[in-house]
């Protein structure tokens, strides 16, 4: 597996639910934004 270097994150307006992460070389992956929160 190789990651590359995130150049640019971005979540939609208006909120759809996805975080957005863009890599220099345009290697683009959405995740859901739950995936990044906080554990209770």
């Amino acid at each position: 597996l190789l990651w590359a270097p995130v150049h640019e994150m971005t979540v939609d307006d208006p909120p759809t639910g996805k975080i957005h992460f863009k890599s220099l070389a345009g290697v683009t992956k959405t995740f859901p934004i739950d995936a990044f929160a906080a554990g209770q």
